[in-house]
């Protein structure tokens, strides 16, 4: 990922909640001229574009999780980056103490079992969708 050589970065951590919320004003906020496109409905990369903004953005689909060798950069990606005055990211990535804290933000406590975050109903609907047995 010779390309985050180019930027600074900073970040704080955030709660999922936080985090969910901060993408909630962000996406209420954005004028309805505003669109996406996407060319090959394969993409993870969005280019956003609109009558009333002078640069486009990007916007790109989460990975949380990659081997080295997968993680392939398409040329419209590589172009989009080289491009970018700024990238953001969730987490500061070249510091291993906020990547430690950010992967154990998002972990359950063993004390604490994962059906105590839903109702009866809820937790049925998690239960089927991940394959996560009954306990």
């Amino acid at each position: 990922m010779s390309f985050l050589r180019n930027y600074s970065f900073s970040s704080a951590y955030f709660s999922a909640h936080a985090l969910a919320a901060c993408l909630l004003v962000a996406c209420s906020l954005l004028p309805a001229s505003v669109f996406a496109q996407n060319q090959d409905g394969q993409s993870l990369l969005w280019k956003i574009t609109g009558p009333n903004l002078q640069q486009p953005s990007y916007l790109y689909g989460t990975i949380h999780a990659i081997c080295a060798e997968d993680m392939a950069l398409s040329a419209s990606m590589q172009q989009a980056l080289e491009q970018s005055r700024q990238l953001v990211l969730e987490v500061n990535i070249t510091d291993p103490a906020e990547l430690l804290q950010f992967q154990q933000g998002m972990q359950v406590p063993a004390s604490q079992p994962l059906s105590s975050y839903y109702s009866a109903g809820e937790y049925q609907h998690v239960e089927r969708f991940s394959g996560i047995p009954s306990t």
